[in-house]
């Protein structure tokens, strides 16, 4: 259920962004959503391979918002582990270009059976007006099978107005980068502590703010029994006061699968205007001391000005 609910997140924020945004002589949205899967297995030969390959129309300074999911099962009966990548390049083939989701893994156990990988981001073009493709690409470490209408790459690309008049953008993207990590390892103490955080700077009252962040933590030695990893999405203005953007969750890792890879997903409307910085945050906490795998993981946030 967890991840149908993420599904329809990414649904409802196209929605938001098209009433947000204003007629569509102003602003262009050209949605796409790719359920064609290009393989039905991985295996360790197979090297890195594309799963999803979706073609689209970019310009300048234009806003690619994309999400995917994918499900692959394990009959292998021992941990697979699997990796996951979105990259945009001019090569429907590619397996390397601009990184939209970094890549990552998660482990499937044998308990486990099955498992269902999320990706996604933001981006705002800088290269010229081009066709691109969007490429989801994975691989792993034993046979997988791809499950056959569980997964699709979804999104848009949407084309601001050349000139607002406003002199403010309708559309802003805050990115914490590759090897954007504020920790190195996360202390097993159960405190939140931030490992992403971008400043989206003053906010209006109507203006949107949609959040997707992801991370990759492993465990540090051998485990004894499962712990718990915790994460959760806020924002925090200029004199400290944090405001949650999503609901805490968790989930545990364990001696048979120590790797965690957090996705957590926002969708707000901010109820009024601030003057002062903020920043939104990923906050992880753990009750047993993890590594922090860097590059692994970032914090996108796209924000919203309607009427710009």
């Amino acid at each position: 259920m967890r991840f149908v609910l993420r599904a329809a997140s990414f649904t409802i924020f196209a929605a938001i962004v098209c009433l947000a945004a204003g007629p569509a002589s102003a602003t262009a949205f050209a949605p796409f959503d790719d359920v064609t899967r290009l393989i039905t297995s991985i295996a360790p030969g197979d090297g890195q391979k594309i799963l999803f390959s979706q073609p689209i129309t970019v310009h300048p300074n234009d806003i690619l918002q994309t999400f995917n999911e994918f499900e692959v099962t394990n009959d292998t009966g021992t941990t697979v582990r699997i990796w996951g990548e979105l990259v945009l390049t001019t090569d429907p083939n590619g397996t390397t270009g601009t990184v939209i989701a970094e890549a990552n893994e998660k482990s499937i156990t044998p308990g486990m059976h099955h498992c269902t990988r999320i990706k996604g981001g933001m981006y705002k073009v800088t290269g010229p007006a081009q066709t691109m493709y969007l490429n989801l690409v994975i691989w792993s470490d034993a046979y997988l099978t791809v499950e056959a209408g569980k997964g699709h790459l979804q999104g848009m690309v949407i084309t601001p107005p050349v000139s607002s008049g406003l002199g403010t953008a309708p559309f802003t993207v805050y990115d914490s980068g590759h090897n954007g990590e504020l920790l190195t390892t996360l202390t097993g103490d159960d405190t939140y502590r931030p490992l992403y955080s971008v400043n989206v700077g003053t906010l209006a009252a109507g203006d949107f703010l949609i959040v997707f962040s992801e991370a990759q933590l492993n465990t540090i030695g051998t485990l004894t029994n499962s712990e718990r990893l915790s994460a959760k999405l806020v924002r925090v203005d200029s004199t400290g006061v944090a405001s949650g953007l999503d609901q805490p969750n968790a989930f545990q890792v364990a001696p048979d699968d120590p790797i965690g890879t957090p996705v957590k997903v926002a969708t707000i409307s901010v109820a009024a205007n601030t003057t002062a910085r903020n920043i939104v945050q990923l906050d992880l906490r753990a009750t047993t001391d993890l590594t922090v795998m860097p590059g692994y993981g970032r914090l996108e946030v796209l924000k919203i000005h309607p009427g710009s």
